[in-house]
């Protein structure tokens, strides 16, 4: 995990900034989210003038992968239509009880086997220069919102390129730190439940403690699972037939 980003109580317009810089400067492969929110934005994002502008689309993989005795089968049907280069990669998935269970034990699986790093604190040693090197790099920050404030309080792009790189990992940090507050519980009927503990779950406020890092992190998890088995997916032939030697 190389970068997470949290703002609560921002406009949509600014969500849509931000995953537009995601887009156009990491090595996006796959995209997985929430289709409990994630359609709508999605669609506002495609239908942005901004994106627009920019010739900038992504295109979704209706499937829903919820049948086992499908898997393969929409498997194969996902490898065709995913295509990087025109950013057909999106994949929206409905939660349900199994599934939650199901994402949940595979993240936590996903720890045991030290299969999921968290990125480090930029830095500079003597070693290695990695925060002058981030700090200085050619990204379009002036259009990137990333506090609370309503006017930019910074007085050159330097200055917030600093504070940027600092909040990129306080933000990882913030995932880490609600990964540690979940707890498992089971209801009545046996269903497993993965939430902060109850005397969190009632508190109130814009500071209140969340979980959206950690749910993000759960989809996340699932995403690479999925994005490895739709692109290793090789066609079986179905003309071969049994011969006798």
């Amino acid at each position: 995990m190389v970068h997470s980003y949290a703002m609560h109580g921002r406009p949509m317009r600014d969500h849509i900034a931000y995953f537009k810089y995601l887009l156009t400067n990491f090595n996006i492969v796959f995209v997985v989210g929430d289709y409990n929110g994630g359609l709508q934005f999605l669609n506002a994002a495609n239908e942005s003038a901004e994106w627009k502008n920019d010739n900038l689309n992504i295109g979704m993989i209706n499937l829903d992968f919820n049948d086992k005795d499908k898997y393969l089968q929409e498997l194969s049907e996902a490898r065709k239509v995913y295509d990087k280069e025109k950013r057909v990669f999106c994949f929206l998935r409905t939660p349900n009880p199994a599934w939650i269970r199901e994402a949940n034990e595979s993240l936590q699986n996903s720890f045991d086997r030290q299969k999921i790093w968290f990125a480090a604190k930029a830095q500079d040693t003597n070693r290695c220069s990695s925060f002058n090197e981030q700090s200085h790099k050619n990204i379009p920050i002036d259009s990137i919102i990333f506090n609370d404030e309503k006017s930019d309080p910074y007085s050159d792009k330097s200055e917030k390129m600093i504070d940027f790189v600092d909040w990129v990992y306080d933000n990882v940090e913030l995932s880490k730190i609600e990964c540690s507050l979940i707890q498992v519980s089971s209801t009545s009927q046996g269903t497993l439940q993965f939430n902060l503990p109850s005397e969190l779950r009632r508190q109130q406020g814009d500071e209140r403690t969340r979980k959206d890092s950690y749910s993000a992190l759960v989809l996340g998890n699932y995403g690479i699972n999925l994005y490895y088995d739709i692109i290793g997916y090789k066609e079986e032939n179905p003309n071969w037939e049994p011969f006798f030697l």
